[in-house]
């Protein structure tokens, strides 16, 4: 039976840690390897799901609500409705008695899901409404801080949504290991999960602090991406990430080198974060991101009714700062020394953008959609990526707070392959809103098998990546196409977008297969493929498989950087190393293509070669050399 619960809140917080919360980020990251096979029929488009396929999961960005079956026609008699199920992002089975809170203004309702996972939200007004939280026992939360949650539902009187599905994902436990350089234990290390307090975890906190034992291990719970920081007398700090190698071994290794002396101690950046006209802004969420960092974990505080912050556990450095509250745009200071003590943030009024997402093939609404924002002026391309998941019947969406200027916005939906980047003007605050209208295209469809490449049985639960074309200033915006395999190791990705992709495969106690090249046409189909893992021996730790020229590259302007090479990889071989740059490929100027055009054009079948003018890191004179790159299979 399902259950609704409705508070006055005057406090929000306080209800919010009764209540607990969860929703899973589809977001895979690290590549996995390889290429599939394609079986009989591969070219036909064929819409027809082969029996005992796993269900389709459609293209979805890095929030967690998507819709699995079309909004219900409006009707004058009835209220407005939100009805789904919440599922375990692991079996797909249903969630018993996962807790929903939506909240607006100064209401909060609760609603329990049945036994099966199902739930439905009947508020009590029209408007605006967020789901500030979802939890279940044994899943990760997510509770972001009161009053910033991304997902917006709007009730409008005779319009219910159904089918809404929302993923949680298990709290998986991982063992953790602190060694020095030789790789003995090292006992009674300090460890810190840094930002276990931050994001979608902002009001129900991990436990975050944790202490080697004899054997220099300790056990924690972390979702993807998390980054663990450990300490000891007469070592360097050293940090460790929850990365993909991790998730597919459920082990975490930090390694500390010694030094002499004490450890250096933690500093912290204190201030206060105001609004135009100099009053405090209270509830505003401050996050500190390391600028010497190349993929930093932020850390955060919420400012108090005085407007006052205090970020801890700092390393020394310079952190870039960014205030965001409702009510304003993101208030941003770069260059903010560790240390710093009376730091002001100023927030002030921003623009607003409003449009409608429909499907382009009816015309009819496309509900729900996530829209992503990201400004493209030079001096505020270091803001924060904007995004909102909407649930609204009539397809139409309001962002508010967003910083004026040139911006570009995405917009991605389950069952629609992601739209094109718009760019667009946001106006100053008080303006009228700038319009920005998609249709979205259904896209392909991708199907197939994951077999164990030794023993040729299914894999059941491997999970099955698309990665989306979509890029916003110097990184790619994470729309992905995602499946889970079934019991007879089949799985079916919809929404694929008609460009060419990667796709990503990876199972735990296997090595990770990537592979390009994969292009299916809207309204087409690919399949059935196969992908074959390779079992990890005992001892091994997994690692990526791919086909290409063995190298790890950076967006760096107009050209790719090369971070690193693989040894006897196809760039090693050619002579090229860190700091090199790729200005084009088989001809074509780097410059005029996104990241991921450019990674799946260097990309390839074993044995092919790739021509690249290149600028080598040590000629002033930047002349641009051709250099003959051989693909390889590679394990990193």
């Amino acid at each position: 039976m399902l259950r609704s619960r409705r508070y006055v809140v005057a406090g929000a917080v306080p209800l919010l840690l009764l209540l607990g919360v969860v929703l899973w980020r589809f977001a895979v990251e690290g590549p996995r390897r390889g290429g599939p096979s394609a079986g009989p029929g591969a070219a036909e488009a064929s819409r027809t799901a082969a029996p005992g396929r796993a269900p389709a999961r459609a293209i979805v960005p890095d929030l967690p609500v998507h819709l699995v079956l079309p909004p219900v026609p409006p009707s004058p008699s009835a209220a407005a409705t939100f009805e789904g199920r919440v599922l375990s992002a692991a079996t797909g089975a249903g969630v018993a008695g996962a807790e929903l809170t939506f909240s607006r203004s100064g209401e909060a309702t609760s609603v329990s899901a049945d036994a099966g996972g199902a739930f439905r939200f009947e508020p009590r007004f029209t408007g605006r409404w967020t789901l500030a939280a979802v939890s279940a026992p044994g899943f990760l939360p997510f509770a972001p801080e009161w009053g910033h949650s991304p997902v917006l539902l709007d009730a409008r009187e005779g319009a219910s949504v159904r089918g809404i599905t929302i993923a949680l994902a298990p709290a998986v436990e991982y063992r953790g290991r602190v060694v020095d350089p030789a790789g003995r234990p090292l006992p009674g290390a300090e460890v810190r999960i840094l930002g276990a307090a931050a994001g979608e975890t902002a009001l129900l906190p991990l436990r975050e602090r944790f202490t080697s034992d004899a054997a220099g291990e300790f056990r924690f719970a972390a979702p993807d991406g998390a980054v663990l920081s450990a300490r000891r007398a007469g070592y360097a700090t050293g940090t460790a990430a929850v990365d993909f190698g991790a998730r597919l071994s459920r082990r975490v290794t930090i390694t500390l080198e010694p030094v002499a002396g004490a450890a250096r101690d933690e500093l912290s950046i204190a201030g206060r974060v105001v609004n135009a006209a100099g009053d405090p802004a209270d509830g505003a969420v401050v996050a500190a991101v390391a600028e010497d960092e190349p993929d930093p974990p932020p850390r955060q505080a919420t400012t108090d009714l005085t407007g006052r912050f205090a970020i801890a556990g700092l390393a020394p450095g310079a952190y870039r700062l960014v205030a965001t509250r409702p009510g304003g745009a993101p208030a941003l200071q770069r260059s903010v020394r560790a240390g710093a003590a009376d730091v002001v943030l100023t927030l002030r009024a921003g623009g607003r953008l409003a449009g409608r997402v429909r499907d382009r093939r009816t015309g009819d609404p496309v509900a729900p959609f996530t829209i992503a924002v990201r400004a493209r002026g030079r001096n505020d391309r270091r803001l924060p990526l904007r995004t909102l998941a909407v649930v609204d019947a009539s397809g139409r969406y309001e962002m508010d707070d967003l910083a004026p200027g040139r911006s570009v916005v995405v917009v991605a939906a389950p069952g629609h392959a992601p739209s094109a980047e718009l760019e667009v003007t946001v106006p100053d605050a008080g303006a009228p809103a700038a319009v920005a209208d998609f249709e979205l295209a259904s896209g392909g469809r991708i199907h197939g098998v994951v077999l164990d490449a030794r023993s040729r049985r299914p894999i059941a639960g491997a999970e099955i990546e698309v990665e989306g074309q979509v890029e916003l200033g110097p990184s790619p915006l994470p729309v992905l196409a995602l499946a889970a395999s079934g019991p007879d190791g089949r799985f079916e990705l919809s929404g694929v977008p008609e460009v060419p992709l990667s796709l990503r495969a990876a199972a735990v106690a296997h090595h990770a297969r990537i592979f390009s090249g994969v292009e299916v046409h809207e309204g087409g189909a690919l399949g059935p493929i196969t992908v074959e893992l390779t079992p990890v021996e005992p001892g091994e730790d997994p690692k990526v498989e791919l086909t290409g020229i063995g190298a790890v590259l950076a967006r760096r302007g107009d050209h790719l950087t090369i971070v690193s090479v693989v040894p006897a990889g196809g760039a090693a071989d050619a002579g090229l190393g860190p700091g090199d740059e790729l200005v084009r490929i088989d001809g074509l100027a780097v410059a005029d293509m996104p990241f991921g055009t450019a990674v799946n054009l260097i990309r390839g079948p074993e044995g092919s070669a790739v021509v690249l003018g290149v600028h080598r890191r040590d000629d002033p004179q930047r002349a641009e050399l051709r250099v003959v790159v051989y693909r390889r299979l590679v394990r990193n």
